[in-house]
């Protein structure tokens, strides 16, 4: 009979779900952030930005809970720098959005571009690729071949927000002759993409992991 009983047992950390939260967060943000440019409203931005903002620290405590549990764990599901890795290019994701929402504020962005919401609906889509991606996680090493099949739809959608990026920035710099609000929507438009990209990499590192266990 063992030292404790099942009560006295400390329940294991459960490393996909503390993922899954994070992943959950990085939708909640990336919806605020196409809410706010999408019904772009200059007098309540300060306020959006601030709401986003809290979801960004609620993602960080939950990776630093994560991180604090590895500290001391003994037998991890798979590779401890594997789960570094991975809960890093998650918390990419939400810093990415919260860094686009927090230029809108910091640049006094009065006006919002109609290609700016396009982008933000592509990071929606990205996240909720994720959100599918990472819902059978814990399954990689029986679903293989089904999470790198949503890995490539999270490229695939990617893709789609590169060449958005491409057209913003070619339409940006042919129909507008502010200078100011060309550096302004260049450094938008950049951090857009860069929430994009982050999703891609985070998946991309799935894929790896279940190269490295398969």
């Amino acid at each position: 009979m063992g030292i404790f009983t099942n009560k006295e047992k400390k329940e294991a950390f459960d490393y996909f779900e503390c993922f899954k939260k994070i992943v959950r967060y990085a939708n909640e943000a990336s919806a605020m952030l196409y809410d706010i440019l999408n019904d772009y409203d200059y007098e309540k931005l300060e306020e959006k930005s601030h709401k986003l903002h809290e979801t960004e620290q609620l993602a960080d405590l939950c990776k630093h809970e994560l991180m604090e549990v590895l500290l001391k764990e003994f037998l991890p599901p798979f590779d401890r720098e594997d789960i570094i890795e991975l809960a890093h290019r998650l918390d990419d994701i939400i810093d990415c959005i919260d860094d686009a929402s927090h230029d809108l504020y910091m640049f006094d962005i009065k006006i919002c571009r109609p290609d700016a919401v396009k982008m933000a609906e592509v990071v929606c889509r990205c996240c909720a690729g994720l959100s599918d991606l990472f819902e059978d996680f814990s399954k990689y090493k029986k679903n293989a071949d089904d999470l790198r099949k949503k890995v490539i739809a999270v490229n695939r959608i990617e893709g789609e927000g590169d060449r958005v990026y491409t057209a913003s920035i070619r339409t940006l710099y042919t129909d507008d002759t502010d200078t100011r609000l060309i550096c302004a929507w260049t450094d938008i438009f950049a951090r857009l993409e860069d929430c994009c990209d982050s999703c891609e990499s985070a998946a991309d590192m799935v894929e790896e992991i279940i190269l490295k266990n398969s």
